[in-house]
């Protein structure tokens, strides 16, 4: 089993962005970091990106059962099908992450509070600083 946290965020809405993804083991341990500057994207495109980010490293994986964790109730919900994805510039993200979807019969999506995100956010947030805040 493998657990991914996601989570995407950008200074400004739209504003330069990055995303960060943590992946677990079933023991707990790291199994990869990742965290990336996306350029000038909303945060909701910051969101998918994480997650299209956390599916093509996980699809080596595909066979094992995932969980990916997020705090962003827009995409929990558009992958859900729990809300229409009524945004257009967010359409193009949300067929691309279906179609990674559709190769993972064991994947299953959960909100979580962002509390719990902590370390995902930590990733994005020390791109942001760094790159474009200067702190």
């Amino acid at each position: 089993m493998l657990k991914a946290y996601i989570d995407g965020g950008a200074a400004g809405n739209p504003g330069q962005a990055a995303i960060g993804v943590v992946i677990y083991d079933s023991k707990g341990s790291v199994v990869t970091e990742i965290k990336k500057s996306i350029g000038s994207k909303t945060n909701n495109e910051a969101e998918y990106l994480a997650l299209i980010e956390a599916l093509r490293f996980l699809k080596r994986f595909k066979d094992k059962k995932i969980i990916i964790y997020t705090d962003s109730r827009l995409l929990w919900g558009h992958l859900t099908n729990r809300y229409k994805v009524k945004e257009e510039t967010l359409f193009p993200y949300f067929i691309k992450a279906h179609n990674y979807l559709i190769g993972f019969p064991n994947l299953k999506i959960e909100i979580i509070g962002r509390e719990k995100n902590k370390k995902a956010d930590t990733l994005v947030k020390s791109i942001i600083k760094a790159r474009y805040l200067n702190l």
